[in-house]
């Protein structure tokens, strides 16, 4: 029997890093609602926040499983901060600036205002009306609705970050098995197969996981020596000699337990050949 252990993880120091930069593009963002910028930063920031956006709906239009985008509730998040610390910048911006002509806010702003008012001030009212009620429900519902999205992808996501014995633990897709969905994600992040599964057992503990209540369904097979090639979203794939020496996480050093007893369990009620018996001879 070989027992295999796949883990995956990212540098302690790159992590770090994108932690650090994070927050300083936090500071950046609740800074500009306090100090005042020139026009040409308003600008900037503003086609900066137009792309963005539509990067946003693009990739997320084109993904085909949530875990592709799981880090969306975060830019999410972002991209609100954004918006409203530019939305207060220009509003002070107009309001300081806006007897000098219609371009003191900026020449975006302006082109903006002579694209959807089209020179009428009653039709500038209206939309304007328009705009502040959404902006007012956006910012109202927005933290309800991110808190709600970053659930549905924390949960989606956590079979991708965690560490995975032989077969990974993922969610299944529609239409699926929980065996095939076991063969699927074994080839697609370890590049080996699976014939026979054994069910180890299901885990189902409300407290296994300090990010939420998961379900987990184990798996126990025989791959043989092949050495595993990391795929999809796995950052490595190696076949580990003594797993008692690793730190897993979460409860799945007692999952690994268990496929070893289930594997013995399975190998010791294995059918035997009939023995051979031989006929008595007669004269």
């Amino acid at each position: 029997m070989s027992t295999g252990v796949a883990v995956q993880g990212l540098g302690a120091g790159s992590s770090y890093t994108r932690d650090i930069g994070f927050a300083i593009g936090i500071i950046v963002i609740l800074t500009v609602l306090f100090l005042p910028l020139p026009a040409i930063m308003i600008d900037v920031g503003l086609a900066f926040s137009i792309a963005f956006a539509v990067l946003i709906l693009m990739v997320s239009l084109w993904i085909h499983r949530p875990l592709e985008f799981s880090a969306f509730p975060t830019v999410l998040l972002i991209a609100t901060m954004l918006r409203l610390s530019l939305n207060v910048a220009t509003t002070r911006l107009i309001l300081s600036n806006g007897a000098e002509g219609h371009t003191a806010a900026g020449h975006v702003i302006a082109g903006f205002a002579n694209f959807v008012m089209g020179g009428d001030f009653v039709i500038g009212v209206v939309v304007f009306v328009i705009l502040i009620t959404v902006n007012f429900l956006v910012i109202t519902k927005g933290a309800t609705r991110i808190a709600e999205v970053g659930a549905r992808f924390t949960l989606d996501a956590m079979p991708g970050k965690q560490m995975a014995i032989d077969a990974d633990l993922n969610f299944v897709d529609l239409g699926e098995t929980v065996e095939a969905a076991c063969r699927r994600e074994l080839e697609e992040e370890t590049g080996l197969a699976a014939e026979e599964l054994v069910l180890v057992g299901v885990y189902s503990d409300p407290g296994r996981d300090p990010r939420g209540p998961t379900v987990s369904i184990a798996f126990a097979t025989v791959l043989g020596s092949r050495r595993p090639e990391a795929g999809d979203d796995a950052a490595a794939a190696e076949w580990v000699a003594d797993w008692r020496r690793k730190k897993l996480a979460f409860d799945h050093d007692r999952i690994v337990r268990d496929a070893e007893r289930a594997m013995r369990r399975r190998k010791r009620i294995a059918p035997r050949r009939p023995a051979r018996t031989r006929r008595p001879q007669t004269r």
